[in-house]
């Protein structure tokens, strides 16, 4: 194996307790005879893989197979500009996504309860202005609540979710705009660059020229209190789009198709989030496999100030569908009782066949994220 060239510095993406505690030797300095730990994050060409090391992601040119999402024991062979290095252990993409799982599941939190805190900090002007403008660009990459109701703005929303994050993808995806995970990458970025806070407020808040010591010492301690609870619930969001997609990893044990994601959304007031589990999987018709066609359904939790709660199953096969309704409010329910004859219409319209469409007095189950983990989450022995 050769590494090709380093191409950034590595930065960890959930919070600054991931970086390494002691200094890390650069690539130019690797000695014969080192062996380091490297993650496999992609596959960039025939030979041809991504590795993150030492502090860097690099190309390297190797003719062993490894499996993007793995770790791999390297040994160096040469040291120098380009290195040269062989793999002492294959790469095992099974144990990755459950250790993942581990280091991010203490972490997470929902959407609902990490975003809302971060946002309400954008106008905030004792936060730093870098800081201050990813949390604005962040705002004004969510969609509005009005824009969710058209087919296209929806679809948009599910590829911005985060969702697809780290996953190659062609080179025109260059142009696209950001999804959400690379926008709270991009305000963890700013977050851990900023710089170190003076021992004085800013003018606009000084409250006299006479302030003490101690005082702007407090300013500066309130301040930096202020920015650690913004990183936690930046490394919570973070976690939280890492543990749906771990959800929605392929299993071997689940033949369907399942997708796990959150949109967040807002309108003038508020900030909510759209829950999803999207699931394909194959319909059996009978003892005829052939006959056989995709069933999907779509699990869907929001929580509207105005309603409560309310979830929703759809469940589609072939051009046959059907509803299931339930809000936690007498009032919502009646209020989906009533629109329900519309909804048939308008799904006739569609080109759709109304199968049963329904508002249930008992609760659905919550779309959550359920990701398989390769054995136990937690070391018996500790």
């Amino acid at each position: 194996m050769e590494i090709r060239r380093a191409l950034q510095a590595l930065i960890p993406v959930l919070g600054r307790s991931s970086a390494p505690s002691q200094p890390v030797p650069p690539l130019q300095v690797l000695q014969p005879g080192q062996r380091i730990q490297a993650r496999v994050l992609a596959q960039t060409g025939p030979n041809q893989v991504m590795l993150e090391m030492l502090g860097s992601r690099v190309i390297a040119d190797t003719q062993v197979s490894l499996p993007a999402g793995g770790q791999v024991r390297l040994e160096v062979v040469q040291g120098g500009p380009q290195p040269q290095l062989r793999v002492l252990q294959p790469a095992s993409s099974g144990d990755a996504p459950a250790q993942l799982l581990r280091n991010v599941l203490p972490q997470q939190q929902p959407l609902t309860q990490s975003l809302p805190a971060l946002l309400q900090l954008a106008g905030d002007p004792r936060i730093p202005e870098p800081v201050r403008r990813q949390l604005e660009q962040l705002r004004q990459a969510l969609p509005r609540q009005t824009e969710l109701v058209s087919p296209d703005r929806l679809r948009q929303a599910v590829r911005r979710s985060g969702l697809f994050a780290d996953i190659p993808a062609e080179a025109s995806a260059a142009s696209r705009p950001p999804d959400l995970k690379h926008q709270l990458r991009q305000l963890a970025d700013a977050l851990r660059e900023r710089p170190a806070l003076p021992l004085h407020p800013s003018p606009e808040h000084a409250s006299s020229p006479s302030d003490t010591l101690p005082s702007r010492e407090a300013h500066s301690r309130t301040l930096e209190t202020l920015l650690d609870s913004l990183s936690r619930k930046v490394t919570a969001a973070l976690a939280r789009i890492t543990v749906d997609q771990l959800a929605s990893l392929p299993q071997p044990d689940r033949p369907e198709t399942v997708w796990h994601l959150e949109i967040p959304y807002h309108d003038d007031q508020s900030l909510e989030v759209l829950t999803l589990v999207i699931k394909r999987e194959q319909e059996r018709n009978g003892a005829d496999a052939e006959a056989s066609r995709p069933l999907w359904s779509v699990d869907l939790e929001l929580q509207p100030a105005s309603l409560g709660t309310i979830r929703a199953r759809i469940v589609l096969s072939g051009r046959q569908i059907s509803s299931y309704f339930w809000g936690e409010r007498p009032d919502t329910r009646r209020l989906f009782a009533q629109h329900l004859e519309q909804l048939e219409r308008r799904l006739s319209l569609a080109g759709l066949t109304p199968a049963r469409l329904q508002v249930t007095e008992r609760p659905l189950p919550p779309p959550t994220p359920e990701p398989a983990a390769a054995g136990p989450l937690l070391n018996e022995e500790a």
